[in-house]
């Protein structure tokens, strides 16, 4: 009994061309492909070397050739934790993605000074992600740079990612230095609303009393400020037009801001 295999890129006899002569083997080895493409094979017997009194069709079988490739990709490629303030703790992600068709698993990863990472699971695979967790701890008032070094079994085996944040002391309380403060208010003359822009160090309890131009306490607001840079609405809606305090304690610190109601 002589076999021929035979081949095509759909499951249809009728476009299959042959990859063997006719011969006794049952082994068949099938070179020529191009990669990531799906081959269809189809296998003849016959009685002859030269294919007399040949068999029906067999039943389909298919192959797919493909190269192994690990690759990992990042969601970003630096990272700026800004302002952080010392012996407090900030965090930001980065998506680790397998962006090959195998499987890849990190080796090891290595921080500069003052940032930890963490990862849930070391395997990744084809299309799928893990994110590694850093943590910023800053220690002193001082800028904190460096690269995030990845290493992993992937064909680019590490990836090196830009990494900075800077250590600010907090002040809980600033006494009389009002220009420190830095206060804006807008928009002025308001409408529906009036909004507090602050930007300093100060951080905790804000009391924001609105006053009209008798001196009379229309209205009081508590605001907890947890970041350098912060902002507050204030409604005034309500409010007939005239004139406006709003009387801002910071720490021991009292400002006066004042504004149109139009």
């Amino acid at each position: 009994m002589f076999f021929q295999l035979y081949k095509s890129t759909n499951d249809d006899t009728g476009k299959a061309t042959p990859v063997n002569k006719w011969n006794k083997s049952t082994f068949y080895e099938d070179k020529d492909v191009e990669l990531d493409k799906i081959y269809y094979y189809f296998v003849r017997a016959a009685t002859t070397n030269t294919g007399d009194t040949t068999s029906n069709w067999s039943i389909s079988d298919s192959g797919y050739s493909f190269v192994e490739k690990r690759i990992m990709t990042t969601s970003i490629s630096d990272m700026d934790f800004g302002e952080v303030g010392i012996n407090s703790s900030a965090t930001r992600k980065i998506s680790l993605v397998n962006s090959g068709n195998t499987t890849f698993y990190i080796s090891s990863i290595d921080l500069p000074n003052g940032f930890n990472g963490n990862i849930k699971g070391t395997e990744i695979k084809p299309g799928a992600s893990n994110d590694l967790i850093i943590s910023f701890q800053p220690q002193e008032e001082e800028i904190y740079d460096g690269i995030i070094s990845i290493y992993s079994t992937a064909e680019n085996d590490s990836i090196g990612i830009k990494i900075t944040g800077k250590g600010l002391k907090l002040i809980t309380a600033i006494g009389d230095e009002a220009e420190f403060i830095k206060i804006s208010l807008y928009p002025n003359p308001g409408k529906a609303f009036v909004k507090l822009d602050m930007n300093n160090p100060y951080l905790g309890n804000i009391n924001v009393n609105l006053i009209n131009n008798l001196g009379q306490l229309i209205s009081q607001k508590n605001f907890d400020k947890k970041s350098t840079e912060a902002g507050f609405s204030i409604d005034i809606e309500k409010l007939k037009s005239g004139i406006y305090f709003l009387k801002i304690e910071i720490g021991e610190t009292q400002l006066v801001k004042k504004f149109f109601k139009e």
